[in-house]
């Protein structure tokens, strides 16, 4: 912003940076309106209402530098909390290569967004080899170390090590997810076909003792 400004006229940038000393002259205010006019069109709508109300070009120029700063701040600790989220992560014993990316692809993009110190494809194919349990990994992670992970998308990495899961590991192509929920489905139908069982069961019982005895059946009655 300070080149575009400094671009426009040096003067419009020395109204910005530091203003004029004394009563400025017209002239002066004009690049002052410039400069100030210059600013309102590149900043958002959120910055604008704080700045708006500001006549001198160097005020709005200071107050824009504090809003930056307090930004910075809270992007750089944000960024700390995402990082040692990225640092403690750990593959859970039933998870698949595949469900663990998942997880931590979100972290990853927690932490790129804020664009403090973002992780390129190198790094996080690193983390998840390291990631890989042993030794029941230690055959395709031997062979992946030996290839550029520099280079290689962490996609192709990752599925890589699926094929490696399905074909040597005999690993279901089904995400473990999925495995989840269809046993949870299955446990719920069966409790439910129990229930089922045991009214039926139930109602039988009270249906062969109302017959049997009359006096139950007003008892039962009375009851209902």
């Amino acid at each position: 912003m300070a080149a575009y400004l400094d671009a426009i006229a040096p003067e419009v940038w020395l109204a910005t940076k530091t203003g004029f000393t004394g009563t400025p002259t017209t002239e002066q205010l004009k690049w002052n309106a410039k400069a100030r006019n210059t600013i309102f069109e590149a900043i958002s709508e959120e910055v604008f209402a704080r700045v708006n109300g500001m006549d001198l070009t160097c005020d709005i120029w200071k107050e824009l530098i504090e809003i930056h700063e307090g930004s910075t701040k809270v992007r750089e600790q944000k960024y700390h909390l995402f990082r040692a989220k990225y640092d403690s992560f750990k593959m859970f014993a039933h998870e698949n290569c595949n469900d663990m990316y998942s997880r931590l692809n979100v972290i990853v993009k927690d932490i790129n967004a804020l664009e403090v110190s973002k992780i390129d494809s190198g790094s996080i194919n690193r983390k998840i080899l390291m990631l890989l349990p042993k030794p029941k990994y230690n055959i395709i992670n031997a062979m992946l170390q030996k290839e550029n992970l520099d280079a290689m998308e962490v996609g192709e990495l990752v599925g890589k090590i699926r094929a490696h899961e399905i074909g040597i590991l005999g690993m279901s192509e089904e995400p473990t997810t999925s495995k989840s929920i269809a046993l949870k489905t299955k446990a719920n139908k069966h409790r439910s076909s129990r229930w089922s069982s045991k009214n039926l069961t139930q109602a039988m019982k009270k249906k062969i003792i109302m017959r049997a005895h009359p006096m139950m059946k007003k008892i039962g009655n009375l009851l209902s």
